[in-house]
């Protein structure tokens, strides 16, 4: 951990990076300090809005919804995004479409079991920050399951989500994850424009295992550009899916 003369300066120069949307390379270069300390700021700064924030809303009956934000990586809870999805469709034209993008981190469980489940955490964590680094403030993200996020994009044509997607795999190509894209179309309910999209990811996932390397090559190219991530004692040999 980096010896900051002045604690609460180098917090605030993090949190307002993190406010403009900056990546963690670029973190790293303007505060001067290392991609594992970077990431234990993130996550302290994060754990912090969610007890400044909780606190508010079980204080405050005059707020009627206070988003609900997962512990782990930030994004919106599966809970509070169903809401945000539901208000979506209610007010929905058909002018003004908006589509979603279904994301399926790949590797999860094989990096838990060589590297352990704060890696896990990390590989998680990291493809959160990207999402949320290359996004609009209107854009919302969910965590949908263990390894799944639901990201909700406002007046958004599918080519033009198309062109988001693209974006997130060039942010951060050890990233490696299966994503499917679908437009509200008129007469759709929630179930019906997830499951199109949860379908698109799923074929994706089928061509990607037909023209990626292995996963045990995937994780130890993550590994190698996040160096914070350290092996258990024991490591445990990695398996392909």
């Amino acid at each position: 951990m980096p010896n900051h003369s002045n604690t609460d300066s180098y917090y605030d120069q993090a949190l307002k990076l993190m406010a403009q949307g900056a990546s963690i390379d670029d973190m790293i270069t303007t505060l001067n300090t290392s991609r594992g300390e970077i990431y234990h700021t993130v996550r302290v700064i994060f754990t912090d809005m969610l007890r400044r924030y909780g606190a508010i809303a079980a204080a405050t009956s005059s707020v009627p919804e206070i988003a609900e934000w997962d512990a782990l990586t930030g994004a919106l809870t599966r809970r509070t995004g169903e809401i945000a999805l539901l208000q979506m469709l209610q007010k929905t034209q058909e002018d003004q479409p908006f589509s979603i993008i279904f994301l399926d981190l790949d590797n999860l469980k094989q990096m838990n079991d060589a590297y352990g489940h704060k890696a896990g955490d990390h590989l998680l964590c990291q493809l959160v920050h990207v999402v949320l680094s290359n996004i609009r403030r209107s854009d919302q993200l969910i965590r949908w399951a263990g390894d799944e996020f639901i990201l909700i994009l406002p007046h958004t044509p599918k080519a033009i989500a198309c062109e988001t997607l693209k974006r997130l795999r060039r942010a951060d190509p050890t990233l490696q994850f299966s994503a499917g894209v679908a437009q509200w179309e008129p007469g759709d309910s929630l179930s019906s424009l997830i499951d199109r999209a949860d379908r698109a990811m799923y074929q994706d996932k089928r061509q990607r295992k037909t023209q990626t390397s292995s996963s045990s090559k995937q994780i130890r190219h993550f590994v190698r550009e996040h160096r914070a991530i350290k092996p258990p004692l024991k490591v445990r040999s990695l398996s392909d899916s």
